[in-house]
């Protein structure tokens, strides 16, 4: 049994939400990927359709965990490699990476997004009220934890399971970080 939604797909919609911004490059940060298989599945959706697309694609992983301090790192890496970033899309396994990439762009007077923009994932807290607000993909976790509970619940009362599998998408926040 299991309540959940498709990871591939969600890094497969970020890819596409920046696609259709007109970037002409794109790029999937990430932090210990290796430990996560969920954020692997969607770094996976956003390369490859990327590539599907033919958009260059990098996938930039840190081995310290996702965090804030991570995705200015990461960012810091990746413009180091280049002179004058324009129209280059970022997508991040979470938004505390992405929060960290919009941190350091700030740093590097690189303007989002007009230069570069950026989608994080889960939605948290903060993601709408930072400058500027974060487009990102919005999981529900709602959905999930009631699902669940159904499954559990209909099990332990014996009673046949017609679906195990419950998929409860995800939704695309956009805001004005993209």
């Amino acid at each position: 049994m299991a309540a959940g939604f498709d990871h591939y797909a969600a890094g497969a919609k970020a890819a596409l939400h920046l696609i259709e911004q007109g970037r002409e490059s794109l790029v999937y940060l990430s932090g210990r990927i290796y430990e996560d298989f969920r954020a692997a599945k969607r770094a996976l959706g956003f390369t490859e359709t990327a590539s599907k697309h033919g958009i260059p694609v990098r996938h930039l992983n840190s081995p310290a965990e996702a965090t804030a301090t991570s995705g200015s790192q990461l960012v810091a890496e990746l413009f180091d490699d280049i002179a004058d970033p324009q129209n280059i899309g970022i997508g991040c396994s979470n938004d505390w990476v992405a929060l960290g990439a919009i941190f350091e762009l700030q740093r590097r007077k690189v303007e989002i997004p007009k230069q570069a923009a950026i989608i994080g994932f889960g939605d948290l807290s903060f993601a709408a009220a930072c400058n500027p607000p974060l487009s990102t993909i919005k999981p529900h976790g709602d959905r999930i934890g009631t699902e669940a509970a159904a499954l559990i619940a209909a099990r332990l009362a014996g009673g046949k399971i017609e679906n195990p599998i419950i998929n409860t998408g995800f939704q695309e926040i956009r805001r004005k970080s993209t």
